[in-house]
């Protein structure tokens, strides 16, 4: 048998300080996509949202209304807009790290 004389530590420690290397460029990478997915469903949420009640005002001639809605953990507010060009319909949810997100469309008439 042959004696390593302390080289398995030595290389234990060198891959060990690589794998912790290697972790700490690609961990803040998957946080950021995960946050990054997170968001962009709850904006494909609203979007969603937004485009059906612009679907409802032109198909039933309805006015524009304000109310709240949940969908998969989050709370969207639709509203309406008035402005210099026309009506818009809003709506704005906060994300899950507290941000506040707002999509507008304008009403065709």
């Amino acid at each position: 048998m042959k004696k390593s004389n302390g080289f398995f530590l030595a290389e234990l420690l060198l891959s060990l300080s690589a794998w912790v290397l290697a972790a700490s460029f690609l961990l803040p990478a998957a946080m950021k996509l995960a946050w990054q997915s997170s968001t962009l469903q709850q904006e494909n949420a609203a979007l969603q949202l937004l485009y059906e009640e612009l679907q409802m005002l032109v198909t039933d001639g309805a006015s524009p209304r304000d109310y709240e809605v949940s969908k998969n953990g989050t709370n969207f507010h639709v509203y309406p807009k008035m402005n210099a060009t026309g009506t818009e319909v809003c709506v704005e949810f906060e994300s899950h790290f507290s941000k506040k997100i707002s999509k507008c469309a304008a009403v065709e008439q």
